[in-house]
């Protein structure tokens, strides 16, 4: 007797619990769109059109997830062999399309003496003389890019310093050389980006 109350009351749970759940009402989240969990953390929808949202609960996958975001600058020097094999206007769309925002540029001949502070801690090597020739052969496009997170995102869209290691779809991989003519420079972490935008633009040339 006891055993077919248990076998009932464990039915009409599992009917109770269903008819909940299928009530729960389900929201469309535009992409890129940022809202948050009950526990106060910020959840980014990103790369499909629509993603779905029941509840309290998101559908966590790859379209969803918790991320700190900062907003940083970054320096680009869009390099000779760049300017050379006429891929500028390729390579800022890019940077365009990831929604980077220019927000100091210029072109110019680099000197000799920012070269040598800017490569500092190769200075010493025997190969130095070849880079300073190769960085000094033709005006360079010297950009100043702002966004969300924008120093790691950049140097992923670029790929390896190495051209030849760099996957198709990067942009050394798709039109580098050779460690040198990579076609761009990119700031690798936060502290070096500022050092960096201070060497290469005066305070009235950025527009932050």
């Amino acid at each position: 007797m006891w055993k077919k109350l248990s076998y009932l009351a464990i039915g009409l749970c599992g009917l109770f619990w269903n008819k909940v759940t299928a009530t729960v009402p389900v929201t469309t989240v535009p992409v890129d769109s940022t809202f948050t969990r009950k526990s106060g953390g910020p959840i980014i929808a990103k790369e499909n059109p629509t993603i779905t949202v029941s509840g309290s609960t998101s559908v966590v996958g790859k379209e969803i997830y918790q991320k700190g975001i900062k907003m940083e600058t970054t320096l680009i020097i869009l390099k000779p062999d760049c300017m050379e094999k006429g891929l500028a206007g390729e390579v800022i769309g890019r940077f365009c399309k990831e929604k980077f925002e220019i927000v100091g540029c210029k072109m110019m001949t680099l000197p000799e003496n920012i070269l040598k502070e800017h490569y500092a801690h190769i200075a010493s090597l025997p190969f130095f003389p070849e880079i300073l020739t190769f960085m000094r052969s033709q005006p360079v496009i010297v950009i100043a890019l702002k966004g969300e997170n924008i120093i790691g995102r950049v140097r992923d869209l670029l790929g390896p310093t190495d051209s030849t290691l760099a996957p198709k779809g990067t942009i050394r991989g798709d039109w580098g050389t050779d460690k040198m003519r990579n076609i761009a420079h990119a700031s690798d972490s936060e502290e070096n980006a500022q050092k960096e935008l201070k060497r290469f633009f005066a305070p009235e040339e950025l527009f932050l």
